[in-house]
C-alpha cells in the first residue's frame, strides 16, 4: 500500500494558481479584443494625408469647434464638431460610409475618439491625421 503524500503548502497555493491563471486568460483575452477593436483606423501622417487628398474622392472632416475651424483649417475640410450635441447623427447624415474620411483635429485626439464612433456607426476607410493640425502645420503645409 502507497502512502498518500500530503503537501499543506500546496493547498494554500493551488486556489492562488488557478486565480493567477484565470487572471492571466482575461488579461490576453482582452489585449486581443482591444487589438482587433478599431483596425479600421488609420494613423497618417501630414504628407499621407495630404498625398489622399490629392489622388482620391475623400472626406476631409475637422472635429473642432466652429471658433478654431474659423482661425484656420484644411482645403475644403467640413466642419463636424466633437463635442458638438449631434456629432454621430451629423456625422452619419452628411458623409458617405463608402467613401474614405479623413479626421482631424488640433492635436490628434478628438479625431480618434470621432474615427472610433464613425467605426462603430460602419464607416470601414477612416483615417486620422496624427498630430492634428498642429502636424500639418508644421510641415508648412496650407491651411485656410
Amino acid at each position: 500500500m502507497t502512502k498518500k503524500r500530503n503537501y499543506p503548502l500546496l493547498q494554500h497555493i493551488r486556489p492562488y494558481a488557478q486565480r493567477i491563471a484565470l487572471f492571466t486568460c482575461m488579461c490576453m483575452w482582452m489585449g486581443i479584443a482591444g487589438c482587433t477593436g478599431h483596425s479600421d483606423i488609420k494613423n497618417i501622417t501630414p504628407e499621407e494625408c495630404n498625398a489622399l487628398l490629392k489622388q482620391q474622392d475623400v472626406q476631409l472632416v475637422d472635429v473642432r469647434t466652429e471658433q478654431e475651424y474659423g482661425n484656420g483649417h484644411l482645403k475644403d475640410a467640413i466642419l463636424i464638431n466633437i463635442q458638438g450635441q449631434n456629432f454621430t447623427t451629423n456625422a452619419t447624415q452628411q458623409l458617405d460610409k463608402q467613401k474614405p474620411v479623413i479626421l482631424y483635429c488640433r492635436s490628434g485626439r478628438r479625431s480618434m475618439q470621432a474615427a472610433k464612433t464613425l467605426v462603430n456607426e460602419g464607416f470601414t476607410m477612416v483615417y486620422n491625421l496624427k498630430g492634428g493640425i498642429l502636424a500639418w502645420q508644421a510641415e508648412g503645409l496650407p491651411t485656410e
